[in-house]
């Protein structure tokens, strides 16, 4: 429902389906468009892949901080 949602408002979207996914992915696409801020903000449940709200921000807060997420104009 907020994919149709998105879509009959021109809004732009990717399904991930996971996190694991959904950090790396919308960081390529950052950096493939010199975009510089992404902004990861579930508007829907979790499906059960976590226990709430908590649990799923840790695991972005770790998955964000695991990535290399270095840029050539980061590296000296």
């Amino acid at each position: 429902m907020l994919a149709q949602t998105l879509s009959a408002q021109g809004v732009a979207y990717t399904l991930c389906g996971t996190l694991e996914r959904a950090v790396p992915e919308s960081y390529a696409m950052a950096q493939a468009t010199q975009t510089p801020v992404v902004l990861l903000s579930p508007a829907c449940a979790s499906f059960d892949q976590f226990s709430g709200f908590e649990e799923r921000g840790q695991r972005f807060a770790m998955l964000a901080q695991a990535a290399d997420l270095t840029t050539p104009q980061d590296t000296p």
